[in-house]
C-alpha cells in the first residue's frame, strides 16, 4: 500500500501539464486540419478530419504518457524491493 502513495506523487503532479499538452496538440491540429483542407482554420471539421487529429492525439499522448507512468512504476518498486529482501521460506 505504501507503494502506491509513494509513486502517486509524481504524476499527480504532472497531470495537468499533460492533459494541457494533449488537448492543445489535438486543437492545433484540429486546426491545421481545416486550414489545409478547406483554407479556414475555423471550419468545423468532418468526421474523418476528427479521426486524423485523434489518431495523430493519440501518438503524442502515448509518447507524453509513457515516461510518466514509467517513473511511477518505479518509484512504486523501491518500496517492494525492501519488502523482497526476506522472503518467505517454502517448506
Amino acid at each position: 500500500v505504501v507503494g502506491f502513495f509513494k509513486g502517486m506523487s509524481f504524476p499527480l503532479a504532472s497531470i495537468t501539464v499533460y492533459n494541457s499538452a494533449v488537448f492543445g496538440f489535438f486543437s492545433n491540429i484540429q486546426r491545421l486540419i481545416s486550414k489545409y483542407r478547406y483554407g479556414d482554420g475555423r471550419q468545423p471539421c468532418g468526421m474523418m478530419d476528427l479521426t486524423l487529429a485523434s489518431m495523430l492525439t493519440g501518438l503524442v499522448s502515448v509518447g507524453l504518457g509513457a515516461p510518466v507512468d514509467l517513473v511511477k512504476i518505479r518509484l512504486q518498486m523501491q518500496t517492494q524491493m525492501v519488502l523482497a529482501v526476506n522472503p518467505i521460506p517454502l517448506n
